[in-house]
């Protein structure tokens, strides 16, 4: 068992905002122990070797395709999960999945290969809140049942947060040995303090106002009509969003027609790019509804940024009065109080930088040994 395969809706050779993307890749790039193959998605016509990694198509769609319906696209992802797994046995293999959809196949038609799954949130929860009346309930209960399939039949469970290793142990009490908290990695090498006005010359924006910013897939989940809100038409504010999604031109529709000046969206950007911005922020804005552990936050706050955050998943963990802030509210005006609090405080780049060490690539990288290791027996 030297080749481990992970299985995931992703094309690693797209520049895309995805989470679940960029904590495989992280693993790729730094347990170099093993070999690793990536079943997923084509979107790109151009591939990029990276080392160490093997990659398998088994769906091919559009980029806007994807960007716009993510949903619909991981339930097609599973039904071509199925016909592979009828096709082939991955006998005496190590099989990493990073939703329950995709498990599901793999536990069913369980054969002699080694299943984690992997949590990147508690699903189970958040998924019925996108539906309403009798499709709420009807969703939860059926989705629980799927869960309740695919951990009875998997190794292990990795919850990259410490919030959903509580919920799941208190859950599934009977099979709780199996879950196992594995947050997501950052590499201190990539992500690093540079001087904001340094960066901001290269990226060619203004040193004279202070730069709110948000990064990741525009999406309902993430909740940006809040940081929106919060600072359209501040004079002293300029909010720099960076992603794609399914709510994109909902957004760039609203910053036309209201003629918001201080508010631009762009493309999702290579990480190369990405440090720069960060580092020519104030500050890193998130207000997601749900989320596990953040990737982008720790993103930020190894590069000296403070973070101003809602209060989801494993932010209070992270955050704190010497790193950021957590807003327990959804008002606009709370938020951007918050801002302007972060704004206001003489905060030490090099203790905000600190204030995630532990979620280094050089100790992460050590958890996930360990697991591969037990399972590689």
């Amino acid at each position: 068992m030297n080749e481990i395969i992970h299985i995931e809706a992703i094309d690693p050779f797209v520049t895309e905002s995805s989470g679940i993307k960029t904590y495989i890749l992280n693993i790729v790039e730094n347990v170099k122990e093993y070999k690793y193959k990536i079943i997923g998605i084509k979107i790109s016509k151009n591939e990029k070797k990276i080392n160490n990694l093997n990659f398998e198509s088994i769906m091919n769609i559009k980029e806007k395709e994807y960007l716009k319906q993510l949903i619909p696209i991981n339930l097609r992802f599973a039904l071509k999960i199925f016909k592979l797994r009828l096709k082939k046995s991955f006998n005496k293999q190590i099989i990493q999945t990073h939703r329950i959809e995709s498990s599901l196949p793999l536990a069913i038609f369980k054969g002699d290969y080694k299943l984690i799954t992997t949590m990147h949130g508690i699903t189970s929860k958040y998924l019925p809140e996108k539906f309403k009346g009798p499709k709420k309930a009807l969703v939860r209960i059926i989705y629980s049942l799927l869960e309740k399939v695919v951990f009875n039949k998997s190794e292990k469970i990795i919850c990259v947060s410490k919030t959903s290793l509580k919920y799941y142990k208190k859950r599934y009490p009977q099979i709780k040995e199996k879950f196992v908290w594995i947050p997501p990695m950052v590499n201190p090498n990539k992500f690093f303090i540079v001087n904001r006005n340094l960066a901001r010359r290269k990226l060619g924006l203004s040193n004279k106002k202070n730069i709110a910013m948000f990064i990741g897939r525009i999406d309902i989940v993430k909740g940006i009509d809040l940081i929106i809100n919060s600072v359209k038409n501040k004079k002293d504010i300029e909010l720099i969003i960076i992603g794609n999604g399914k709510e994109e031109d909902k957004y760039k529709k609203i910053i036309i027609k209201e003629k918001i000046s201080n508010i631009r969206i762009l493309d999702a950007i290579e990480n190369e790019k990405l440090k720069y911005y960060i580092n020519s922020s104030n500050v890193v804005c998130l207000s997601s509804h749900f989320e596990g552990t953040p990737l982008v936050i720790l993103e930020a706050l190894s590069c000296g940024v403070p973070v101003i955050s809602t209060n989801v998943g494993d932010i209070r963990f992270i955050i704190n009065k010497n790193n950021g802030i957590i807003i327990n509210s959804r008002n606009s005006e709370e938020y951007y109080n918050g801002i302007k609090n972060l704004l206001g405080k003489k905060l030490n780049r090099t203790n905000i930088r600190r204030s995630i060490e532990k979620y280094y690539t050089s100790n992460i990288s050590k958890k996930i040994i360990e697991i591969y290791k037990n399972e590689n027996r």
